[in-house]
């Protein structure tokens, strides 16, 4: 009976010290930075709403080589752009929280910016080289996030 006032104590104390990360002045002001891409997200769906075929990646359209890069931060809809945004809002809180608590919110940083400079483009090639190499008709175009937020995922 004793071990187990221990082990709840331990854990009691462990808990609260996980929730003193909320308390810290700097903590939120950090996490604005991950945030950043869910402004601009749904900016660009605002902006560019009647003109999104201009930024989707096109298969047929191969000479656009901006879409390499734009199709990851265009949506079809709001459906698709509200579903992309709460993985990436559940996940970036997530990895921030634990990043945060172990110091190396720095490395988290760095690993989102060059996520995000490279997944669109790496999803674009892979798709490209698969319709190319091993399939006869073409995809339909690329749009949306969900690539950034499955790298987020590992």
């Amino acid at each position: 009976m004793n071990k187990k006032i221990k082990l709840l104590k331990r854990e009691l104390s462990e808990l609260k010290s996980w929730l003193r990360i909320f308390k810290k002045p700097d903590f939120y002001c950090k996490y604005f930075f991950y945030l950043i891409f869910a402004f601009a997200t749904i900016l660009l769906f605002l902006l560019f709403r009647d003109t999104g075929n201009l930024l989707r990646f096109d298969l047929t359209a191969l000479n656009k080589w901006w879409t390499y890069f734009t199709h990851s931060y265009f949506h079809d809809d709001w459906s698709h752009l509200s579903q992309n945004l709460q993985g990436y809002l559940v996940l970036t809180s997530l990895l921030y929280v634990l990043y945060y608590k172990f110091g190396i919110e720095k490395l988290l940083r760095r690993a989102y910016i060059i996520i995000f400079i490279t997944m669109p483009f790496i999803t674009s090639l892979t798709n490209y080289l698969a319709d190319e190499l091993f399939f006869e008709k073409h995809f339909p175009p690329m749009s949306g996030s969900s690539d950034i937020v499955s790298a987020l995922i590992g």
